[in-house]
């Protein structure tokens, strides 16, 4: 498919989004039934941010992006949502150049995004933060034969995130304008190679149009400190990956962790914690490795951890930065890191969903449930 025919099937995508967007939104103007009530489009203009020598190289071209989302203003209805001020939630459609259309081609990509504001101007102007995470299709991989120089992307399927600060400003009673900056990876999180992933920076400016004004319950100036304070939880977790594109395999990958953390506030928890880790990739490292990987002791490793988790209703963004006690294979560094969400369910169950790497180096994505007491 070429360039003309990708572009004007983001368009067409684009232009019925917001039509059934508006569609919906007339047949009921007070917002009944119809989650979203206020729809955005955004141009984004940046670069490829290279964390590699090789992708400086290829990075050709400057990066730009079109963006829909659909917007839903959160009424205040839950303690969490008067904590962080009515933040929005929406799902949003990402379409993009990455740099170089013969090596890496475009990004589709589909997420959810969740949005606040740290400061007001008489109701006039805000500023607002935006995290963003979901799937993107990345049109070129790497192939030995066709497209070797690829080394950023090896699967069409990536995990697309997005951290962004942006201006908010009320043209009237309908309109606002956006304008900000925004980091956004893409990555296949190891599950296999090439993976060395794609960061665009980039500035953007987009319109908002509110379909209706949405009716915001007012803040309760009442106090209300955490009934439970300590919490300790156990997760097991379970993932895939390979190792490199010279040597392709996948392998099975595990992690047990326990933790203590403190709630400091009533959408705030810092923690420390244990973790053990089982990943036989790491005898592609040795020069002699037994048969038997769960005897090899080199492919375990254990480590303590600091944590933050910022709550969010019954989910949390939690942040890990921690270090190997144990560890037979040095790679890159001793310390790692953590970016993961957590769902608190019924009868005290966690599921969780996490990405581990060292420094930028992602080493894998892992599945796991928990209990929390």
């Amino acid at each position: 498919m070429n360039k003309r025919a990708v572009m004007k099937k983001a368009g067409i995508i684009c232009l019925l989004i917001l039509l059934w967007s508006v569609s919906r939104a007339q047949q009921d103007s007070t917002g009944q039934g119809f989650p979203f009530d206020k729809t955005e489009i955004s141009y984004h203009s940046g670069m490829i941010m290279p964390h590699v020598p090789s992708i400086d190289y290829i990075a050709r071209d400057y990066t730009s992006a079109l963006n829909v989302r659909l917007i839903h203003t959160t009424k205040g209805g839950r303690p969490w949502q008067q904590d962080y001020r009515h933040p929005l939630l929406g799902v949003g459609y990402h379409h993009g150049s990455l740099g170089n259309q013969q090596v890496y081609g475009k990004a589709h990509s589909l997420y959810g995004f969740f949005e606040g504001p740290f400061w007001r101007w008489q109701n006039r102007a805000a500023l607002h933060y935006r995290m963003s995470a979901g799937l993107s299709y990345v049109t070129r991989t790497f192939d030995p034969h066709e497209n070797l120089y690829n080394i950023a992307i090896g699967t069409h399927l990536n995990l697309h995130f997005d951290l962004s600060l942006l201006a908010v400003i009320d043209l009237g009673a309908h309109y606002q304008l956006t304008a900000g900056t925004g980091l956004t990876h893409l990555s296949n999180g190891k599950i296999h190679s090439p993976n060395k992933g794609l960061n665009l920076l980039s500035g953007f400016l987009g319109i908002r149009y509110a379909f209706y004004q949405p009716a915001l319950k007012e803040k309760n100036t009442e106090a209300n400190p955490p009934v439970d304070k300590n919490h300790f939880s156990l997760i097991w977790s379970h993932g895939v990956k390979d190792h490199n594109r010279f040597q392709p395999a996948t392998y099975y990958v595990s992690s047990l962790n326990l933790s203590y953390e403190r709630q400091y506030a009533s959408i705030a928890r810092y923690g420390i914690g244990w973790d053990a880790f089982y990943n036989p990739s790491l005898k592609n490292h040795q020069r002699h490795s037994p048969k038997n990987d769960l005897s090899n002791p080199a492919l375990y490793r254990m480590g303590l951890h600091l944590s933050h988790d910022l709550l969010v209703g019954d989910f949390a963004l939690s942040l890990q930065l921690g270090h190997y006690l144990y560890n037979k294979v040095f790679y890159i560094t001793n310390f790692y890191n953590r970016i993961g969400l957590k769902y608190y369910g019924p009868q005290n169950l966690i599921l969780n969903v996490s990405l581990k790497s060292h420094n930028a180096n992602a080493e894998f994505i892992e599945f796991g449930v928990g209990y929390q007491w």
